[in-house]
């Protein structure tokens, strides 16, 4: 069976690496506009082949995993809507969700064959040179069902995810947004706003041949390729959290402007707790779950079980 990638970003040439080891009888074709991510896809052996043109890279697939850009995703679909047959399954893995089941409901001609996804590697995972499968390991999948779409199509989402060594959650576009805001969007907020800061005053070159490993860990947070369309996209749920975070900010300025050692020394420890309590999960490393359900429709779509992975476990 043919599965295609559109965009072979980091995360998307990692995903398709993973696909390459969950099955035997997967072929992976790859699509992107820059002919050099396609190439390195192909090299690092993420892909099996590319197309240029996206209906032809999308005619003979089985499953359609989109990782493009948000505001290239209601083209994107519009492309791919009438040129596929009516089982497919397409999921995208944009970072929100509320405008991308949106535009699924509007532009595809068979939305209930369409699922909300996106994929969120765990942070041990982050931070090598190159793409791997061992990335998406334990990753959390997000599977985000709209009300058009098809048990089946989740079914097969769900078993992806689990083929690839992630753990799929089930939730709601609402909720995951809300979530996003708050544990994606608002770091990156946060941290362009730091930057800014020092950048703008008198002396910003000083300050960069000053920057230590608090401001090198910024350059992680804002990674290479910030999509400002999905913060666009989630403005309501984004401006409660910054306007949360103002407040914060303005409790901290009073303990140090007040010169109350105690209490600041209690805020950095409270937040230090924090950090420690939610990455401890992450350092035990979840094990990939068991699908939601006993049907196979993967293993069904593949003709022939999803037992047999490249490395004959």
């Amino acid at each position: 069976m043919e599965i295609t990638v559109v965009g072979l970003t980091p995360l998307g040439t990692a995903l398709a690496l993973a696909l390459q080891a969950a099955h035997e009888d997967i072929a992976v074709i790859g699509h992107d506009p820059d002919p050099e991510r396609a190439t390195r896809a192909k090299q690092l052996g993420a892909i099996d082949r590319s197309e240029w043109n996206l209906p032809a890279a999308c005619a003979q697939s089985g499953i359609i995993l989109l990782d493009i850009p948000l505001e290239e995703l209601r083209r994107t679909l519009q492309a791919i809507g009438d040129s596929v047959a009516p089982d497919v399954v397409i999921i995208d893995l944009a970072p929100v969700k509320r405008p991308v089941l949106a535009f699924a409901k509007e532009v595809l001609p068979h939305p209930e064959r369409f699922v909300g996804g996106h994929l969120l590697p765990a942070p041990r995972a982050l931070g090598g040179d190159e793409p791997s499968a061992e990335q998406i390991r334990a990753a959390t999948f997000y599977l985000v069902a709209s009300p058009e779409t098809s048990a089946q199509a989740l079914d097969i989402a769900s078993d992806l995810a689990v083929a690839v060594g992630a753990v799929p959650r089930y939730i709601d576009a609402v909720e995951h947004d809300g979530l996003m805001a708050a544990t994606g969007q608002l770091p990156v907020v946060a941290s362009a706003g730091i930057v800014g800061t020092l950048a703008t005053a008198a002396g910003d070159q000083e300050r960069g041949d000053a920057a230590g490993p608090a401001v090198a860990a910024l350059r992680l947070v804002l990674g290479e390729g910030i999509d400002a369309a999905t913060l666009v996209g989630n403005a309501d749920n984004l401006l409660y959290w910054i306007d949360r975070y103002v407040v914060e900010l303005q409790r901290l300025r009073r303990l140090v402007a007040e010169e109350e050692r105690s209490g600041l020394a209690e805020a950095l420890s409270a937040a230090s707790e924090t950090l420690a309590r939610w990455t401890a999960s992450d350092d035990e490393a979840q094990e990939p779950a068991e699908p939601r359900h006993r049907g196979g429709a993967l293993r069904d779509l593949l003709l022939g079980g999803l037992g047999r992975s490249r490395t004959g476990r």
